[in-house]
């Protein structure tokens, strides 16, 4: 029965490293996708107003806010994304000095536990902003491309 139960649990353990590294994995997938779709859809709007179908000039006041408000929703979606992968590394850094700590018996093990806390709940922090953000940013620029197509089709020139 005890060998059955150091079995069991060894199992459970390759499963949680298993799944630990899935989920690092897809999460830097996943900030690493919203920071490159922010960049892309930043992109996309200057190109749309670099065209000669936007007379700048007649842009309307809500048009514009809409732009501004959401380019600088798409600015602080890339930002979070990149301080919260500044802070993953900060907080991988952390656990290989936790590690170290327990390995070699030093005393400061909870010093470097609560780094590796901080680090962690900053990261997590950083993504859920990040994507809300991105969506926020994304919904103004999708608000002002509907105000702009349907200013194209349905008004008479």
């Amino acid at each position: 029965m005890i060998g059955n139960n150091e079995e069991r649990e060894k199992k459970y353990r390759q499963r949680f490293i298993r799944w630990q590294e899935r989920q690092i994995e897809h999460t830097s997938n996943l900030s690493n996708l919203l920071i490159t779709l922010g960049i892309a859809v930043i992109g996309f709007v200057f190109s749309i107003l670099n065209t000669n179908s936007y007379e700048k000039s007649k842009l309307h006041n809500s048009f514009k806010v809409l732009i501004v408000i959401g380019l600088v929703f798409l600015l602080i979606s890339i930002l979070f994304g990149i301080l919260g992968g500044i802070s993953r590394l900060h907080g991988f850094r952390a656990t290989t000095q936790t590690i170290r700590a327990r390995w070699k018996k030093y005393s400061d093990v909870n010093e470097h536990l609560e780094k590796m806390n901080k680090f962690d709940k900053l990261t997590w922090f950083c993504l859920e902003y990040q994507i809300c953000a991105m969506v926020i940013g994304v919904l103004f620029i999708g608000c002002m491309i509907l105000v702009s197509v349907k200013n194209m089709l349905f008004i008479d020139n």
